[in-house]
């Protein structure tokens, strides 16, 4: 069933924000709104994320790297602005898709890719890409989750709630959103990622060293394989 793992890998997804919203049910009523539209957000993620598989099965990486902006970026920024009620450039703004700390948000990523990939390296063997466009394609892909994971996540959230909680459910949901290296040493990277990333991307603001680091954790093992 396309619901439940291993078919669907957001099936996990939901729990931290279930958590969240209990958090601000029990203890802090009054970002209740934003945890329950936080919630309903990646409940919707999770139903559309089959539509992926199918535009990857018609349409190849062009189509994966579709889904993917569809569900990790349309979807999330349609709840964004239900929710705010701001512009697109408001909204940008505030989910770390700006000018203001883009250079130390480069610097910093490269420094974590740099971590990243050594563990890759350590903890997995890489296969060589099919072709250019390929490289091309996985690396605006990363963009997609970057804008969820650590744009929403962790620099939207941050914003509305401590940082500490945005950075729990961050790197929490972003673990869960991959579970097929559970029970595999790549979970090691998955997880250093997920930490990493999420600290440059709140201490920077500027989600543009994140998805470097991501892009670059994608293409230079399949560049070195091949």
């Amino acid at each position: 069933m396309a619901l439940l793992l291993p078919d669907n890998p957001l099936a996990l997804l939901p729990g931290p924000l279930v958590l969240l919203l209990l958090y601000n049910v029990l203890c802090d009523e009054r970002e209740m709104r934003t945890a329950a539209w936080l919630l309903l957000c990646g409940a919707a993620m999770m139903l559309a994320y089959p539509l992926v598989g199918g535009l990857s099965a018609g349409y190849g990486t062009a189509g994966y790297v579709l889904g993917k902006t569809l569900v990790f970026v349309l979807l999330p920024a349609g709840a964004l602005y239900i929710i705010e009620g701001c512009s697109v450039r408001e909204l940008a703004e505030t989910t770390g898709v700006r000018r203001a700390g883009l250079p130390e948000s480069l610097v910093f990523g490269c420094v974590a890719a740099l971590v990243t990939l050594v563990l890759v390296y350590v903890t997995s063997t890489p296969r060589p890409a099919p072709d250019a466009l390929w490289h091309m394609l996985m690396f605006l892909e990363a963009f997609t989750e970057e804008f969820y994971f650590r744009g929403v996540l962790m620099v939207w959230l941050a914003g509305r709630t401590s940082w500490r909680r945005a950075f729990l459910v961050s790197t929490t949901s972003f673990i869960l959103a991959h579970p097929q290296h559970f029970g595999q040493p790549f979970l090691l990277v998955t997880a250093v990622q997920g930490v990493l990333l999420a600290l440059i991307a709140h201490r920077t603001g500027n989600l543009s060293g994140p998805w470097v680091s991501h892009g670059l954790n994608r293409i230079v093992p399949a560049l070195m394989a091949g």
